[in-house]
C-alpha cells in the first residue's frame, strides 16, 4: 500500500506509530490523539501535511484530515493533492452522527476551496440507504428494535422509531447523486461527478465499484453491537477523485487473514487511471 488509514489504535503513541509505519516502508506517518483512547492514524509512502486535527466536539473519537503532497515524475502519487479524512463517527446514536456529518462536509468544502480532492475513510457506524434492500432482506429493523443499544445506535428518533435513521449517510451524500441516499450510484456519469466539487455532498466509492458488500461481522467479532451483517467502513469520495482518477475503486478485504485480524474488514482503496499512478491505500480498524 502507498498509504495505510487506521482506526482503533489503541494504546499506540506519534513514537511507536512512525516506527512501525517506517518498518512497513511508510517513512512518513500522523496520529491524532482521541480523547477516548481509540486512536486515529495515517502512515504514507509519500510526504504528507496535517490540516486538522480535531478531538472535540461534534467528533466522538475524533477527526484527523491530511493533505498528500503532489510527487515529482516519476514518484508515486497523484498528479492533483488529496486531503485524506479518517475518522471513527460515534456509535452512541444517529443524531450525534449526523452532526459530525455535517462537520466532515464542512471540511470537504475546505478541501475544494484549497483545489483538493477530498477522501473520507473509516468506521462510520452508519448505515447507507444505498444498501436498504439488505437491511429489510435481514429484517435488520426488527431486530434492532429488540435491543435497546442497537435501537439508539441505527433506528430512527435515538431507537424509539421503527425505521432505520439513514440521516447521517444521506447527509454526507446529499446531493451527489440522483437524490438523498442514492450517492454515488450513478455517479461516474451524472449528479456532480462532472465538476471538481458538486455544491452537494460525497460519492460511496465502494457502493460505486463493490455494491452488496459487508464489512462486519468477522470471524474475530467481538462486539455485540454487529449484530448483523452490514457495511459501516465506507470510502467517500469527492467528484475531483472520480473525475480524475476514472478507475478508482474500493472493496472490503475478505480472505483468511483479513477476518481474523479484526471485528471490522479493511477497506482497499485504489485510486487508478490518474496520470503518474498510484497504488493501493487501505482503511484498517
Amino acid at each position: 500500500a502507498d498509504v495505510a488509514a487506521f482506526c482503533e489504535l489503541s494504546g499506540w503513541t506519534p513514537r511507536t506509530w512512525a516506527l512501525a509505519a517506517r518498518a512497513w516502508g511508510l517513512p512518513h506517518s500522523a496520529l491524532l490523539r482521541a480523547p477516548t483512547g481509540y486512536h486515529l492514524g495515517v502512515a504514507s509512502r509519500v510526504p504528507l501535511r496535517v490540516v486538522e486535527e480535531v478531538t472535540e466536539p461534534p467528533f466522538h473519537h475524533g477527526a484527523l484530515v491530511v493533505e498528500l503532497a503532489v510527487p515529482a515524475p516519476p514518484g508515486p502519487g497523484l498528479p492533483f493533492p488529496l486531503r485524506l479524512c479518517v475518522t471513527h463517527l460515534t456509535p452512541k446514536d444517529a443524531a450525534l452522527r449526523q452532526e459530525e456529518a455535517r462537520a466532515i462536509l464542512r471540511m470537504a468544502r475546505a478541501a475544494s476551496r484549497a483545489r483538493a480532492a477530498f477522501l473520507l475513510v473509516g468506521d462510520l457506524n452508519t448505515l447507507a440507504r444505498a444498501d436498504a434492500g439488505d437491511h429489510g432482506a435481514q429484517g435488520l429493523a426488527r431486530a434492532f428494535a429488540g435491543d435497546p443499544s442497537l435501537a439508539r445506535k441505527f433506528l430512527e428518533h435515538g431507537g424509539a422509531g421503527p425505521g432505520i435513521d439513514y440521516g447521517p449517510m444521506d447527509t454526507l451524500l446529499a446531493g451527489a447523486g440522483a437524490g438523498p441516499g442514492a450517492g454515488a450510484a450513478d455517479g461516474r456519469a451524472g449528479g456532480g461527478a462532472g465538476a471538481d466539487w458538486d455544491g452537494g455532498g460525497l460519492f460511496d466509492l465502494g457502493h460505486i465499484t463493490s455494491p452488496g458488500t459487508h464489512t462486519v461481522p468477522t470471524r474475530a467479532n467481538a462486539d455485540s453491537m454487529h449484530a448483523a451483517r452490514m457495511r459501516l467502513d465506507y470510502a467517500l469520495c469527492s467528484a475531483r477523485v472520480l473525475r480524475r482518477c476514472r478507475r478508482a475503486r474500493a472493496a472490503p478485504v475478505d480472505d483468511d487473514r483479513t477476518a481474523a485480524l479484526s471485528d471490522h474488514l479493511p477497506l482497499a482503496v485504489d485510486l487508478e487511471g490518474c496520470s503518474g499512478g498510484w497504488g493501493a491505500g487501505r482503511e484498517a480498524d
